[in-house]
């Protein structure tokens, strides 16, 4: 790199696109300077219509069509390259279509189960889904998603992980859940009435700390706890963020600098 870039790190979408849109261009705008590409943690939720919508592992006061619609049919447009993975709250009926990633509307990228990109001269790598014992060996096959419980779909499998730790190295790790190790002993206090978890041992996932050892990443990005922190993990910078309704805390802001370092703006 002989320049800096400027990568925006955006937290569980749940559908919002349009909120998603009017935050980073509201960054844009209140700092003067270009957002080069943007990184989402999953929970995306691009519902292109009802068909894909009943493929998604939801509760029922959740299931909306949100408005990934819109960028679909052309009647709104992402103004910058959008790269993302998948969470627990995916259409995977239509996502598994692109196992190993793609464009599913200009200018938005689906990362796959697993993949690996350079934009802008930085090594992404993405893990989708989340950690459950019970599905670590198997998913079903996608022709069975109709039939099948929606939340089997939402899991990663062993394989995917290793593939995953196999890449080597990366400048960015992006995961939905958290890895284990993400909360530092000074940091408990901060867990009072947080979701899922009220002890740092018992937030996040083992599973999601090997790839973060193997790959040693400049900078790990998460979701999925719907909170925003921030800390390290070894050698590599942890950032957290929050549901997009929480407004700014759903977004982190990096620079990418020519020295190589990856530095959060304010």
């Amino acid at each position: 790199m002989t320049s800096s870039t400027i990568v925006a790190v955006v937290g569980d979408v749940h559908g919002a696109m349009h909120s998603m849109v009017e935050l980073l261009d509201a960054w844009e705008h209140r700092h003067r300077r270009h957002i080069d590409f943007v990184l989402q943690v999953g929970d995306f939720e691009p519902h292109r219509h009802e068909d894909d919508l009943a493929t998604a592992s939801l509760p029922q006061k959740y299931r909306d069509l949100g408005d990934f619609w819109a960028f679909d049919q052309g009647m709104a447009s992402f103004e910058w390259p959008i790269y993302f993975i998948g969470g627990n709250h995916e259409p995977y009926g239509f996502l598994d279509q692109f196992p190993r990633g793609g464009e599913i509307a200009p200018n938005c990228y689906y990362l796959g189960r697993v993949g690996r990109v350079e934009v802008a001269g930085l090594r992404v790598v993405g893990l989708s889904g989340i950690y459950s014992e019970d599905a670590l060996a198997w998913r079903p096959p996608l022709r069975e998603i109709k039939s099948q419980k929606k939340k089997l779909f939402a899991y990663y499998t062993e394989d995917e992980v290793m593939k995953a730790a196999s890449y080597g190295s990366c400048d960015i790790l992006v995961l939905h859940e958290w890895p284990r190790g993400a909360i530092e002993p000074e940091q408990e206090a901060e867990l009072a009435g947080m979701r899922r978890a009220n002890r740092p041992e018992q937030v996040g996932s083992e599973l999601a700390r090997l790839v973060v050892d193997s790959l040693r990443p400049k900078l790990v990005v998460a979701g999925h706890m719907h909170w925003r922190h921030r800390s390290r993990i070894g050698p590599s910078a942890f950032a957290a963020m929050g549901h997009i309704d929480t407004g700014a805390d759903a977004l982190g802001v990096f620079e990418a600098r020519a020295d190589g370092s990856i530095v959060e703006l304010v």
